[in-house]
């Protein structure tokens, strides 16, 4: 009976100890983009890994957790047209933070941690959006470095595509 509980309890707190970035993206973000950040199952999903999308400004891999990603989109030269659903509604700003500062960091990432505070401004400053992003939309937030493939899709200027 113990053991039972003992197994039980493992099975059903292991959610609630994942207080770290790893343990929060292997949790919320593995199943699609892989345990080592280089793309789901068979390619399908993008790579975290080396991605213009996560490197530089830390503004535009917020956004597209918050609000999720829809339509075309263009990652280490290869392209992808899916939507990636939006975790805000479930994810706090604190777990966003952990998660974007784990994958920053990882598999070739070397970029600076994302903090709370500005997850909770992104989050502020779009608390009216009820859509996904579009990847030109988030081209005019934060520009794609020079040299890297820029999303195609909607590339209307921003104030235009967004529910403020």
């Amino acid at each position: 009976m113990k053991l039972l509980l003992f197994i039980l309890f493992g099975c059903l707190s292991t959610p609630l100890l994942a207080n770290d970035g790893g343990q929060l993206y292997s949790l919320h973000c593995s199943a699609c983009h892989g345990n080592d950040g280089k793309g789901g199952p068979d390619g399908i999903f993008p790579p975290l890994a080396n991605s213009e999308w996560v490197n530089g400004d830390a503004k535009r891999s917020i956004l597209i957790v918050l609000y999720g990603l829809d339509g075309p989109i263009n990652v280490a030269g290869k392209a992808y047209n899916l939507t990636k659903p939006a975790q805000g509604d479930h994810l706090t700003d604190d777990k966003i933070a952990q998660i974007l500062t784990y994958v920053r960091s990882s598999w070739g990432n070397a970029e600076s941690a994302v903090t709370v505070d500005e997850v909770k401004a992104a989050r502020d400053s779009n608390v009216a959006r009820k859509k996904p992003w579009r990847a030109g939309e988030l081209g005019n937030v934060n520009p794609q470095p020079l040299g890297n493939s820029a999303a195609s899709g909607n590339s209307a200027p921003l104030e235009k595509n967004c529910s403020y």
